[in-house]
């Protein structure tokens, strides 16, 4: 009986193993499918060990599967393929609270679509008591990062010569009848099937600390199937809502959404 329960555990261990490994790289697709700091500690919160982080950042570069850029490690797509992050708001676009802030307009020129729009809504969240200026900073951007990541929000037009007058939403039947409610829906499918091939192109091509157009290019690159001149913009939201930025400006970007300058 020993001698079986021991060829038993020798078969289930590399079972398990696999099976963490694989519950570890679908919690690292919504984190860019890199390993870093900020990244690391959100794994260890919920509950991966270090072990298990730096065998996979390890295995993964020894096999040439993925790239070491400073801190970070970003793993290939075929080992890991991005998808949306996970960004989780306290407030939903449909609260009260941000009902004076949403108007329905309809918006002058070529193919600018009737629509309910976000507009100034930082101002209502300054207005919870307790709130800090920072703060509500801060609770916007997350609401906008989840927004666009469910497909609630989008920040659409089809020409980069106007910026449209606000977030789209679609947060209740009545925006949701509207023309512009098109854009957003079909915007969402393009903003999660380019997500991985747009975050990749920024890493090959984008150097941290320097402020490029390679957002612009890339987007270019995607063709005539996205329709949204903006929706290199959208990604930024989705990025810095999700933490993949560490400061306020463009070049304060850090892998996946850039690498650094070769040194020697």
């Amino acid at each position: 009986m020993k001698h079986l329960f021991a060829i038993v555990l020798a078969f289930a261990c590399p079972v398990a193993v696999a099976a963490g490994e694989a519950e570890l790289i679908s919690f690292l697709r919504h984190e860019g499918c890199t390993i870093g700091p900020s990244v690391i500690a959100k794994a260890k919160a919920r509950g991966f060990s270090q072990d298990a982080l730096n065998r996979l950042a390890q295995e993964a570069l020894d096999k040439g599967q993925a790239k070491q850029e400073g801190a970070w490690v970003v793993l290939d797509r075929s080992l890991c393929e991005m998808k949306l992050p996970i960004i989780q708001s306290d407030y939903s676009i449909g609260d009260a609270v941000f009902a004076p802030y949403i108007a329905v307009e309809d918006p002058e020129g070529d193919g600018a679509q009737q629509g309910c729009y976000l507009n100034d809504s930082v101002e209502a969240l300054k207005a919870i008591p307790g709130m800090s200026a920072d703060d509500a900073g801060d609770a916007h951007l997350t609401l906008l990062g989840s927004g666009l990541v469910s497909g609630k929000l989008a920040f659409f037009e089809n020409t980069p010569l106007r910026a449209p007058p606000g977030f789209t939403v679609i947060h209740n039947e009545n925006c949701a009848a509207l023309p512009a409610a098109r854009d957003v829906r079909e915007g969402f499918t393009v903003r999660q099937k380019h997500f991985d091939w747009f975050m990749r192109y920024l890493f090959e091509n984008a150097i941290c600390g320097d402020d490029g157009t390679e957002g612009l290019h890339a987007q270019w690159e995607i063709g005539d199937e996205n329709k949204n001149a903006w929706l290199f913009f959208e990604y930024e939201v989705i990025a810095r809502a999700a933490g993949w930025y560490e400061g306020a400006r463009v070049s304060d970007g850090r892998p996946p959404l850039c690498h650094y300058p070769k040194t020697g």
